[in-house]
């Protein structure tokens, strides 16, 4: 029995869907080549959430056992269209913690993802200990006198804000999976218990791991990020505030903003259960009543500075508070006793701010409120941690949005680059961006890695160089010397504080999505989102690489990627011209090729080329100033494939098909053709227990009862608009045990109609009239040769490729043996049927 089938089939864009993405696509990697920022240019995949996750996981080529989850309000709008999908990672339903990507998407299509995939492998998910033997570990390395869930008062405070009479400080582990030093190429994984622990005496309050098998240590950070350094004076004049009447008083209550604004009198001390409202008769809050010695008018300049960041973020961003879901702030005024500080609280999730003692006044000025609101930003978007670089970049972080929200506030004419000046007892300030080594304030770093370096880590001080290169984006370097530690000299033109500032919130919002930041990725992760606002050879983007190789981050390359549009495909004897967009006026431009491209002519914006290559790739470049950028082609037909990739076995009753979709209600076996197929010229099955439809959405076959364990083979030739390329094979058989095995011309089916993958060869169809196909899948060298029973050689050929055809139309009907002989493998027999 003979069946062939010939027919021809546009395949849709998406046959690729979950391809391999392209190799220049990948924009940055880890330590250990997991790409860290693909950005999808030729690769082309829709948004919906079904595509994004089987993406992801064809991508990082993740286990069974790994899973991406997201909430359903993760999904936002970002700046210029732009939507994201928030996605943490989970193995056997364990948090990967850092485990976490954001799948940027504009137009309907996937544009982006970014952030840490960590890969988890054979990773036992049962712990050795219990929660409360881990706790104890915790406990024991803490060493403190005093815990905040043993304070009455705090507890009682916690039980009355949540309305639960069950809440409580007590530690409540979360059982995570994290890498033990995430930084190093092959970080060991561990399997630990998570607690946000804060104790009253000591005060501390961190977060910490601890091993679930052995009780060790294995990571601890802060909850706690705050403002340190040299104290500030303050206030902002009479300005006009949001308040609520509560009986016949007011309280410094705002209902207008968000789920609110509620500033509070903690009346120097650190527990919240002492906490009071500030009140006023007739809401005319003036100096008279409050510019006493308990600076009960730092609480205004609080309130105040707390709605004028609401308000900055609003209006300019289209942030909704800290969370983007209007998360209600509390905001406490006369924390502790003379506390020189203010603090972004991670565990209570509230901000306090102390009076200050001998260095500071009330620590409340309208750049140290922001700097503090700026910190909840992060522990809701980016979620940094608060040590090492990653550290360094979130304090920089909440100096720019400091500075940012004092120029709002109060007008950019005011000197907004010095961050806590107005808090000072003294004549200076905490930190000057525009000149970081200032040494009149508290001196940084304006080099990475250059003088004033903390090499311990210090957040505090090594924030300067972000500080400063936002500064030099905004600014400019005319008010600097233009030279820095590494001696590289630079001279820049600020784009401004609004462009500046759109591109740090988009970087933050969008790309920073790694816990462990470094100074590099923050570099290549401000240039992308620079390029998503304003373009890939915006003015905006060359400054804000400028900007970091000026503070040592970079080497000053600056030019960008091009993308040089054409065909994906050039076929020989014939012409095709790619052009790119939007080359700087005068910009030095030529175009060149791979070996295998000809170049007919080109102009700065255009090349027309030609090949006589058949059956691989080729490059085009293109240098701009001295950057290059690359564009892969195909030259000609596609190579002959060996095998097709697909299912080999198929349950029976179940329909194989070659399409891209799915059928309703069977169960579906696909079989895909990869780049630069994007035809089915021919398509062939051979075997029995077999049946051919052909529905709209593509080729499909059912396996029926009764033919159980029998084997056939599906074939298909792929072409491009080169040309037929080859055929791709794949042998198949039913996996349902049983039922009748049918032959041929009293010869056993297995005998000419079996898998002969286990040698190395197929041979179809069988019976044979007057072609017979020989598919090699090794070595493509040898003979084949064909012998009548007698043992008489009837044809002799040499292998000279994978693909054999044969012509049998000289032989008689009959039974015929055939030899494969190849040099690597003994000689193979095999029985065929010509009629």
């Amino acid at each position: 029995m003979k069946t062939k089938i010939t027919l021809l089939i546009t395949l849709m864009t998406c046959i690729q869907i979950f391809a391999q993405v392209k190799k220049q696509e990948v924009k940055l990697r880890d330590q250990n080549g997991n790409p860290k920022l693909i950005q999808l240019k030729e690769t082309k995949i829709s948004n919906q959430r079904q595509n994004i996750e089987g993406f992801i996981k064809q991508q990082f080529k993740t286990s069974e056992n790994t899973e991406f989850k997201a909430k359903s309000n993760q999904i936002k709008k970002s700046q210029r269209g732009f939507e994201s999908l928030k996605l943490q990672q989970y193995y056997k339903g364990i948090k990967v913690e850092h485990g976490r990507l954001n799948a940027i998407s504009k137009n309907g299509n996937l544009s982006k993802v970014v952030g840490r995939y960590i890969n988890v492998e054979n990773l036992s998910t049962t712990p050795s200990l219990t929660e409360e033997q881990a706790l104890a570990f915790a406990l024991k390395n803490i060493n403190a006198q005093k815990y905040i869930w043993e304070d009455k008062e705090r507890e009682q405070f916690l039980k009355n804000e949540k309305n639960d009479p069950n809440a409580s400080h007590f530690p409540k582990a979360e059982l995570v999976i994290i890498e033990k030093n995430p930084r190093s190429k092959k970080s060991e994984l561990k399997l630990v218990y998570k607690f946000n622990i804060t104790a009253i005496q000591p005060f501390s309050s961190q977060k910490i791991y601890i091993d679930a098998n052995s009780g060790i240590i294995i990571y601890k950070a802060s909850l706690i990020k705050h403002t340190e350094g040299l104290a500030q004076t303050r206030y902002s004049g009479t300005r006009t505030i949001e308040t609520q009447q509560t009986g016949s008083q007011f309280r410094l209550r705002d209902n207008t903003r968000g789920n609110g604004i509620h500033t509070l009198n903690m009346n120097s001390s650190n527990s919240y259960s002492s906490a009071t409202e500030f009140l006023d008769n007739d809401n005319n809050w003036t100096s008279a009543e409050y510019d006493n010695t308990n600076r009960d008018n730092a609480a205004l300049d609080l309130h105040w500075g707390v709605m004028k960041t609401y308000d900055y973020f609003l209006n300019e961003h289209g942030q909704n508070s800290m969370d983007n879901n209007g998360f209600e702030v509390r905001a406490y005024a006369h924390f502790g006793s003379n506390f020189d500080n203010a603090q972004w609280d991670e565990v209570e999730e509230v901000i306090r701010f102390g009076d200050g003692g001998t260095i500071f006044d009330a620590l409340t000025s309208i750049d140290v409120v922001a700097h503090e609101f700026g910190h909840g930003f992060d522990h809701f978007e980016s979620q940094l941690e608060y040590s090492g670089e990653s550290g360094a970049i979130d304090e920089s972080l909440a100096d720019i949005w400091g500075s940012l929200v004092e120029g709002y506030a109060k007008g950019n004419s005011s000197d907004n680059w010095l961050i806590g000046e107005e808090i000072m007892l003294l004549d200076y300030a905490l930190r000057d961006m525009s000149n970081p080594k200032n040494t009149s304030y508290r001196t940084q770093p304006d080099t990475y890695l250059g003088e004033h370096w903390s090499t311990t880590g210090s957040v505090h001080t090594n924030s300067g160089v972000m500080n400063h290169w936002f500064y030099l984006l905004a600014e400019g370097s005319a008010l600097t010397d233009g030279i820095n530690d590494n001696g590289d000299t630079f001279n820049i033109t600020g784009i401004g504080k609004t462009k500046a500032a759109q591109i740090v919130y988009h970087a933050q919002t969008v790309y920073f999505n790694d816990s462990f930041l470094t100074y590099a990725e923050a570099r290549v992760y401000t240039l992308q989102a620079a390029e998503d606002l304003f373009g890939v050879n915006s003015l905006e983007a060359f400054t804000a690489c400028e900007s970091w190789f000026a503070v040592g981050v970079g080497d000053g390359d600056c030019a960008v990627e091009y993308d040089i549009a054409g065909n994906n495909v050039v076929c020989p004897n014939n012409t095709y011209t790619y052009t790119v967009t939007g080359l700087p006026t005068g910009a030095s431009v030529s175009w060149s090729t791979s070996s295998n491209i000809q170049i007919v002519n080109s102009t700065s914006n255009s090349v027309t080329v030609t090949t006589s290559s058949n059956g691989q790739s080729g490059q085009i470049f293109l240098n701009v100033n001295g950057a290059v950028s690359e564009r892969d082609v195909w030259l000609g037909r596609p190579a002959t494939p060996s095998r097709l990739s697909g299912p080999s076995l198929v349950n029976t009753g179940a329909i194989v098909r070659y399409s891209t979709g799915i059928v309703n209600g069977a169960t579906s076996y696909e079989w895909r053709l990869p780049y630069p197929y994007n035809t089915v010229s021919n398509f062939n099955y051979f075997g029995q227990g077999w049946e051919l439809q052909l529905p709209a959405t593509g080729i499909q076959i059912t396996a029926f009862t009764g033919y159980a364990k029998n084997s056939g083979y599906i074939q298909v030739w792929g072409k491009n608009e080169c040309g037929n390329g080859g055929a791709k094979l794949l042998s198949v058989s039913h996996a349902t045990p049983g039922g009748s095995k049918p032959g041929g011309g009293g010869i056993p089916v297995n005998s000419f109609g079996g898998n002969d993958s286990t040698n190395n060869f197929v041979i179809y169809p069988n019976p044979v009239d007057n072609i017979l196909n020989i598919n090699l899948i090794n070595d493509a060298s040898g003979f084949v040769k064909i012998y009548n029973l007698q043992g008489q050689l009837i044809q002799e050929v040499e292998i000279t490729s994978n693909l054999l055809e044969l012509n049998t139309s000289n032989l008689q009907d009959g039974i015929f043996l055939v030899d494969i002989i190849q040099a690597k493998e003994k000689t193979t027999k095999k029985i065929i049927v010509k009629h």
